[in-house]
């Protein structure tokens, strides 16, 4: 590959680490003359420099790290447009985390080259030289280091699709493909780990196109499908575009840095890239270029490599770059960036590049009105409650009225005359089954016969007519457990007792949603810091069920010994005839066993009515299946699907802000518009603050209540865990033991505010407890739930340190690089406190 030049090479990213004084710290974060205020009129007109939140740069940082915690951070631009961009986070010395050790620099300055030019990195970066001086600037970057640099190759009318890359590091044996799912065509490959120096391709074209779309409807609440098609020319946009093949040399160096004056030497990845020569493709069968097509990762393409080239007769079958024509490109450009950063000036004479951020407020504009039309189109209620399917699926966003809505469908049935005792409610919870009783009997609906319950008192009413035992409580079953840990067992000595009884009932629930359950394979999944003790977790499974057996049934026996029970052909005749109309709550919070039941009792001619919401889904370590309310038309023939998008519950600030959320975990889902009427208060943002303890953030917590007490009717704090409840309820006493009544004021856990709301709610960052969280998806769920209980106001305590990995102590590297949740969130539907 020989049109390599200059013009041709570029450099994406870099990230330079520089070593600051005390004195250069405090010349930097004063709030009169440090980087935050542009002194020239001139200069002011086109530069905005903004202190925000340093986000997830901490994110993984733990005792020992030798990288600094950041703690301030400033993003500059040109022309309005934060698009292109040059941030700086510091490391203030003094910070407990930073205090007393030996950092090799605490200030790193990042920015991609290719957003901005050389004139606009020059013209930026004086800023930071106006603050400390000319000559302290010079002596700083001349020692700066040189911490990541990623240097690229766009092969303009190349298909990514039919590039297959390899490289000549024989060292090289890691690797993945985006997407992961195995049945989509691969978008993105990589050669190398991510976590140090690798190579990646992509299609430029359609990366960029996506990432300008994803920004376009962040927080509008819909997928960019459901509004395409109202959109003119919106078809011919990819197909018009040229096809680009992207390759990318990402060079790591944060953990052994080089000196910043040596990058020009630095040598690029892209020398090392093999590319298979398309002609060669003729030589795969159709079956097999699919298979490639779908996974271009290291093991199967190196095999389909090795065999083509035997059948080339041993000859090149790669294109590879011309290493000296590529190495004196790059070299090229280098300079000059150096250039540029070593030599900054005060003035900037070109003009401003195209306004990226004026384009996507533009795209808003169109988007915005057309999202929001399609969600107060939502389905009506009439035609919900009057369908005559014998499978209704309605998905609901929060505060829509799911319950309200239900009572209208048994109100329907009713005046169908439907006999009250063919008709079962069942709902999650024993609150939410008590609800729904309460407000049938307001309604007087309820009559003698009609089941109104939980899903597991249903199955152990049924079960009982013919074996009657008794009920082990969730609690008396985690007490039981937790009798039946051996005290000299070697899982003793690396957890305690409680977390120990805690990750034995998530396996023993998961384990109840198979036929012949398998407790490694359940350990694997839901709780793989326990592998090393499956001997250890067995025994306590075999003991427990030895304690229950004929005197005892928990709710996984509920479901497994319903599940059994409906093999019997009489049995499941009787029932079905017996319950024509099954109405369930909460469907997304199903587990696998229950949607066997629900399954096969439809096949019986039983008809549903399912409620639920899929971002609501917070029961995954109980076995639930989210994802089955995706295939729910496919699992129950003729069945419909209805919406309900219309939030009559919350502001719309945050609803904005929980759309953002909502699809984080979903990208096809549809979210919620606010249906309350505008008024100053309603318009009001959500608020954020960060600290980095628990303490401190109970600390605040407190002295805003104080200030604000009379500002709500009603006010919940939410938290992740229950020993989080604890630590703010005793801080709460301490003020006063009447103190949280006074405010009306509750506190709980993010599950047990479920089906709640209050005017206003704070929420605390799970990160606060060092305790191993749920998938990021399902902390996405989790985060979801509690931000949506809030009505008119909602304030967040985001921890700023974001030390905890997801995915409950997996070694998955997806799940170990996944965001903090809290320092994540959308800024312009946040309000950042000081």
């Amino acid at each position: 590959m020989k049109n390599v030049s200059a013009d041709t090479v570029d450099i994406d990213h870099i990230r330079i680490g520089l070593t600051l004084t005390l004195t250069d710290m405090k010349k930097l974060l004063d709030g009169d003359n440090g980087l935050g205020r542009v002194k020239t009129g001139g200069r002011k007109d086109r530069l905005t420099v903004k202190r925000i939140n340093v986000g997830n740069v901490n994110q993984g940082f733990k005792k020992g790290d030798v990288r600094p915690f950041f703690t301030a951070r400033f993003e500059m631009f040109t022309d309005k447009d934060d698009y292109r961009n040059i941030n700086v986070f510091l490391a203030e010395p003094q910070h407990e985390r930073n205090k007393g050790r030996d950092l090799v620099y605490n200030c790193e300055v990042e920015f991609i080259p290719t957003r901005l030019s050389l004139p606009i990195i020059s013209f930026i970066l004086y800023q930071f030289q106006s603050v400390l001086g000319p000559r302290r600037y010079k002596q700083l970057f001349d020692k700066a280091l040189l911490l990541e640099l990623h240097t690229g190759y766009t092969m303009y009318g190349v298909s990514q699709l039919f590039a297959f890359m390899t490289t000549s590091d024989n060292n090289v044996k890691k690797g993945l493909c985006y997407p992961f799912n195995k049945r989509q065509a691969v978008e993105t490959t990589y050669v190398g780990d991510r976590d140090s120096h690798h190579l990646i391709g992509y299609d430029k074209t359609l990366k960029e196109i996506k990432k300008f779309v994803e920004r376009s409807i962040k927080g509008l609440a819909g997928s960019f499908e459901r509004v395409a098609g109202m959109l003119g020319g919106v078809d011919k946009w990819l197909p018009s575009q040229v096809c680009s093949f992207r390759l990318e040399s990402r060079q790591k160096y944060s953990k052994d840095p080089i000196a910043l004056s040596i990058m020009p030497s630095v040598k690029s990845l892209l020398g090392k890239v093999r590319l298979l020569k398309p002609k060669y493709l003729e030589h795969l069968p159709d079956e097999q270029l699919s298979l490639l097509i779908k996974d271009k990762s290291m093991q199967p393409l190196s095999a389909k490599w090795r065999s083509l080239f035997i059948k080339s007769k041993l000859k090149k079958i790669y294109l590879a770059f011309d290493t000296d024509l590529l190495n004196a490109a790059i070299n090229k450009r280098l300079q000059a960036l150096l250039g540029a950063i070593l030599s900054p000036q005060k003035t900037l004479d070109v003009k401003p590049k195209e306004n990226y951020k004026q384009a996507v407020n533009n795209a808003r504009k169109i988007l915005g009105p057309i999202i929001d039309k399609q969600l107060h189109d939502s389905d009506p209620i009439k035609k919900i409650i009057t369908s005559k399917s014998r499978a209704i699926y309605v998905e609901g966003c929060p505060g829509a009225g799911k319950t309200r809505l239900i009572i209208e469908r048994i109100r329907h049935l009713r005046e169908q005359n439907i006999k009250p005792s063919a008709i079962c409610v069942l709902a999650f919870t024993n609150k939410s089954a008590k609800e729904f009783s309460s407000r049938l009997k307001e309604e007087k609906l309820f009559s003698v016969g009609m089941v109104v319950g939980t899903f597991s008192s249903w199955c152990n009413s049924l079960l009982d007519e013919s074996n009657k035992l008794k009920v082990l409580t969730p609690d008396s079953a985690f007490n039981v457990i937790k009798s039946l840990i051996d005290k000299r067992s070697q899982i003793v000595k690396k957890h305690d007792e409680f977390e120990i009884a805690k990750c034995c009932i998530s396996i023993f629930s998961h384990m109840a949603n198979f036929d012949t359950p398998s407790i490694v394979r359940t350990i694997e999944k839901v709780a793989p810091d326990f592998l090393e003790f499956q001997l250890e977790v067995t025994e306590i499974y075999e003991a427990y069920n030895k304690y229950k057996k004929d005197k005892y049934r928990d709710f996984n026996d509920m479901f497994v010994q319903m599940k059994r029970s409906l093999n019997d052909v009489d049995f499941l005749e009787k029932l079905a005839k017996r319950y024509k109309y099954l109405v369930i709550d909460e469907i997304q919070d199903t587990n696998g066993i229950q949607w066997h039941i629900i399954t096969t009792l439809y096949n019986n001619n039983v008809r549903l009515f399912c409620v639920g919401d899929p971002a609501q889904s917070i029961y995954g370590f109980r076995g639930a299946v989210r994802y089955m309310t995706a295939k729910f038309e496919k699992q129950f023939e003729g069945g419909v699907r209805f919406q309900l998008t219309r939030n009559y519950r919350s502001t719309k600030p945050l609803v904005k802000l929980t759309n953002d959320l909502r699809f984080k975990i979903d990208t096809n889902s549809i979210g919620s518009v606010s249906v309350l009427k505008e008024s100053k208060k309603s318009s009001e943002l959500a608020k954020i603050k960060f600290c980095d303890t628990l303490k401190k953030a109970t600390t605040w917590l407190i002295k805003d209540l104080e200030i604000n007490h009379n500002s709500y009717a009603c006010q919940l704090i939410l938290c992740r865990y229950n020993k989080q409840v604890k630590s703010i309820e005793k801080a709460l006493a301490v003020v006063g033991s009447d103190f949280a009544e006074r405010l009306s004021l509750q506190v709980m856990t993010f599950h047990k505010a479920k089906g709640l709301q209050a005017e206003h709610c704070y929420v605390i960052d799970p990160l606060f407890s060092v305790s191993q969280l749920s998938t990021y998806k399902e902390e996405l769920c989790n985060t979801y739930v509690a931000f949506t209980r809030a009505e008119k106001a909602l304030t967040i305590l985001a921890c700023e340190t974001g030390t905890t990995v997801y995915g409950l102590g997996s070694k998955s590297a997806g799940r170990k690089k996944a965001k903090s949740i809290f320092l994540d969130m959308p800024e312009q539907w946040v309000e950042i406190i000081g």
